[in-house]
Protein backbone atom coordinates (compact mmCIF):
# COMPACT_ATOMS: atom_id res chain seq x y z
CA UNK A 1 0.00 0.00 0.00
CA UNK A 2 0.94 3.58 -0.61
CA UNK A 3 2.77 5.72 1.89
CA UNK A 4 0.36 9.05 3.24
CA UNK A 5 -2.26 9.96 5.25
CA UNK A 6 -4.36 7.73 6.20
CA UNK A 7 -7.45 9.30 5.40
CA UNK A 8 -5.82 9.69 1.52
CA UNK A 9 -8.03 7.90 -1.49
CA UNK A 10 -5.64 5.45 -2.36
CA UNK A 11 -7.62 4.07 -5.51
CA UNK A 12 -9.30 5.69 -8.42
CA UNK A 13 -12.59 5.07 -10.03
CA UNK A 14 -11.37 3.29 -12.37
CA UNK A 15 -9.33 0.89 -9.70
CA UNK A 16 -13.09 0.53 -8.44
CA UNK A 17 -14.76 -0.70 -11.02
CA UNK A 18 -12.15 -2.82 -12.48
CA UNK A 19 -12.19 -4.49 -9.12
CA UNK A 20 -16.14 -4.21 -10.06
CA UNK A 21 -15.77 -6.10 -13.21
CA UNK A 22 -13.64 -8.78 -11.96
CA UNK A 23 -15.37 -9.61 -9.05
CA UNK A 24 -18.65 -10.04 -11.25
CA UNK A 25 -16.41 -12.24 -13.24
CA UNK A 26 -15.30 -14.62 -10.22
CA UNK A 27 -19.62 -14.94 -9.44
CA UNK A 28 -19.79 -15.95 -12.73
CA UNK A 29 -17.92 -18.24 -12.74
CA UNK A 30 -19.52 -20.00 -9.68
CA UNK A 31 -21.18 -23.39 -10.00
CA UNK A 32 -23.32 -22.22 -7.23
CA UNK A 33 -26.12 -19.80 -8.16
CA UNK A 34 -26.89 -18.53 -5.10
CA UNK A 35 -23.07 -18.37 -4.23
CA UNK A 36 -22.43 -16.25 -7.05
CA UNK A 37 -25.62 -13.87 -6.47
CA UNK A 38 -24.40 -12.90 -2.98
CA UNK A 39 -20.89 -12.57 -4.10
CA UNK A 40 -22.14 -9.83 -6.42
CA UNK A 41 -24.43 -8.40 -3.98
CA UNK A 42 -21.91 -7.62 -1.42
CA UNK A 43 -19.44 -6.58 -3.94
CA UNK A 44 -21.86 -4.11 -5.50
CA UNK A 45 -22.15 -3.24 -2.04
CA UNK A 46 -18.47 -2.66 -1.34
CA UNK A 47 -18.38 -0.49 -4.60
CA UNK A 48 -21.01 2.00 -4.01
CA UNK A 49 -19.45 2.49 -0.39
CA UNK A 50 -16.08 3.16 -1.72
CA UNK A 51 -17.32 5.62 -4.42
CA UNK A 52 -19.81 7.36 -2.29
CA UNK A 53 -16.72 7.62 0.54
CA UNK A 54 -14.38 8.69 -2.15
CA UNK A 55 -16.69 11.56 -3.22
CA UNK A 56 -17.66 12.52 0.08
CA UNK A 57 -14.06 13.13 0.91
CA UNK A 58 -13.64 15.37 -1.92
CA UNK A 59 -16.45 17.64 -1.43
Amino acid sequence: MPDGPANENLYTDRDLDEALDAARDQADAAPDEVFSAGWIEGVEFMHRYLTERKRLEHE
